[in-house]
């Protein structure tokens, strides 16, 4: 069960509020002197799910301990403690046999307790897990369950938010319980809205709710398309990591599925990109039973992957090239007015908060204060000697020359520069890349992407390679926007980002700070280009005290790197 709410704005670290360690073992604890924790039963995005007695009215109950952001000052705490209270109450005036009841709320000891109704179900994504995908059949009759408690709470102006196959459970008679309303928006309320505040599983998330924008019922249509689809294809639609996902939702087609059959075209429509072409409840019911009876939805017959194309949104960039500041660069060199995005107008578009300005590529970068005082260490790539290897192979503002230079594509039989001692050589399955990374680092082949994670440290080098069409520009800055919605509060910080060239080719690098998880600040650079019909994305990131020391294993591997082409 899970439940996420960071707020935004700069922190006075005087003013940081202190935050009780969770506790790891509270069993026997009695809560708000009624609530007896007996066993964990598991961890959500705000913290533990306890099962529990209540001693009142002797039965059993779960009591979910939340456990809000830390590094926050007082008002913060303050605001999230009344936003966690006001949401369980409005959860709570839900009563249907589809949803998890909220029985009370309670507060002890500085921290804050969601008492609920405890269900002894399997979740769907133990159910998948364990016993292996659904058939369409099944799954539309989940899906049919999961309306109706959609439907009981978007009557009462509750969006869901956070939907997903852990949050569905499935009782042995084949019903469900939709549980976690703890992050669920009150329509209406303006209390319940935190500026910026994008909530939710990055695999599940609405187009909508990945670029920051107002979230209302259309969203949990989306979020039930795409658990529908983990029933049946053990995976969900959009895979990869947390960037790259939440990218290809916005942007990118889901995967090709294989078991889909008559189930294919009713997730093509929930999960249509623009929230106004989703059907609405009622007709997504009358899909799915359809599919629930072992007919096909309108007379068609899909089987296997044959899937109808998921509606796109309007292509967002021209072909010219985008420069920094938003402005499109013609094929004359001169600058042409910024054009409106080709999309759907939609009411109450909220904008993200703005930025600060960008320095140019190869510019050096002068060390500034973050929000919470920190220093962060920060070094021009482009002009650091490739020790390790003996030369600088590339260089941010062109081969050699200013931005606007020819460029050129490295020859097909070009050899892969020399390792340093001690590394080794690794070759994509699809042969669309190959590099060398250092001994004793781990490569670990996750299907959309690959990470080579140095162990017990924390830094890693993420490749993946996409066939989505997009501008390296282009798709950094979407990766930007994503990143600060679903990160406010965690002290994010541009060091740069700009177009760039790699190996003679257009590139674009995102180099940014953050604090993650522990308070531990982090120091994060991502580099995209386009090679051989693919658009290559390489992330590197180490916590900001090793940043200085990992330059040369970061010049090694760029140089290193050899995309098909």
């Amino acid at each position: 069960m899970t439940a996420e709410g960071p707020t935004q704005g700069p922190l006075d670290p005087q003013r940081l509020a202190p935050v009780p360690a969770m506790s790891s073992n509270g069993t026997g604890r009695r809560v708000a002197d009624r609530y007896e924790l007996e066993a964990e039963l598991g961890h959500g995005g705000m913290g533990v799910v306890w099962r529990a007695t209540d001693t009142l009215l002797s039965r059993k109950v779960a009591v979910k301990e939340v456990d809000l952001p830390r590094g926050v000052d007082a008002d913060q705490r303050a605001a999230m403690r009344a936003r966690v209270s006001r949401e369980a109450r409005a959860a709570a005036r839900l009563s249907h046999s589809g949803v998890v009841t909220v029985y009370d709320i309670a507060e002890d000891g500085g921290r804050d307790y969601i008492v609920m109704e405890l269900v002894a179900a399997p979740t769907l994504d133990d159910l998948v897990r364990a016993d292996g995908p659904m058939t369409p059949e099944r799954s539309a009759r989940l899906g049919l369950g999961l309306l109706d408690a959609l439907a009981a709470a978007h009557r009462a102006g509750i969006v869901h938010r956070d939907l997903k196959p852990k949050n569905v459970m499935v009782r042995e008679d084949g019903t469900t319980k939709l549980a976690d309303f703890g992050i669920a928006s009150v329509q209406g309320d303006p209390r319940l809205t935190a500026t910026g505040l994008v909530v939710g599983s990055p695999a599940y998330m609405a187009p909508e709710q990945v670029e920051g924008e107002r979230v209302g019922p259309a969203a949990d249509l989306w979020a039930l398309g795409a658990t529908l689809w983990f029933a049946v294809e053990g995976e969900p639609p959009f895979g990869g990591g947390e960037f790259q996902t939440l990218s290809a939702i916005v942007h990118g087609e889901p995967r090709r599925p294989s078991r889909l059959g008559p189930l294919a075209p009713v997730l093509a429509r929930l999960l249509a990109k623009d929230p106004a072409m989703r059907p609405s409840i009622a007709e997504a019911r009358h899909l799915l039973r359809q599919v629930a009876g072992g007919a096909s939805p309108a007379g068609q017959v899909a089987s296997g992957g044959d899937t109808p194309p998921v509606p796109r949104r309007a292509q967002r960039h021209q072909d010219a090239r985008t420069t920094v500041d938003g402005t499109h660069r013609r094929q004359d060199g001169r600058t042409a007015a910024r054009a409106s995005p080709a999309r759907p107008a939609r009411s109450g578009r909220r904008r993200l908060p703005p930025v600060p300005p960008v320095p140019a590529a190869g510019e050096p970068i002068l060390p500034g204060p973050t929000r919470r005082g920190r220093a962060a260490v920060v070094i021009p790539l482009a002009v650091l000697a490739l020790a390790l290897v003996g030369v600088a192979a590339w260089q941010l503002s062109g081969d050699g020359g200013a931005p606007g230079a020819q460029r050129r594509r490295p020859p097909a039989d070009r050899q892969l520069p020399a390792a340093p001692a001690g590394w080794r050589g690794y070759e994509s399955p699809d042969r669309s890349y190959r590099l060398a990374y250092p001994s004793g680092w781990s490569p670990a082949d996750k299907g959309a992407f690959t990470d080579f994670t140095e162990p017990g440290v924390g830094r890693f080098f993420r490749v993946q390679p996409t066939t989505d069409a997009m501008a390296p520009l282009a798709a950094q800055q979407q990766l930007e926007r994503s990143f600060m919605a679903r990160h406010a509060g965690d002290d994010y910080r541009r060091v740069r980002l700009g177009p760039a060239t790699f190996k003679g080719l257009d590139a674009a690098v995102w180099e940014f700070t953050f604090v993650g998880d522990g308070g531990r600040p982090q120091r994060g650079y991502d580099l995209t280009f386009r090679a051989g019909g693919l658009r290559h994305a390489i992330l590197f990131q180490a916590g900001a005290e090793a940043w200085a020391a990992s330059q040369d294993e970061l010049q090694a591997f760029l140089t290193g790197y050899r995309p098909r082409t």
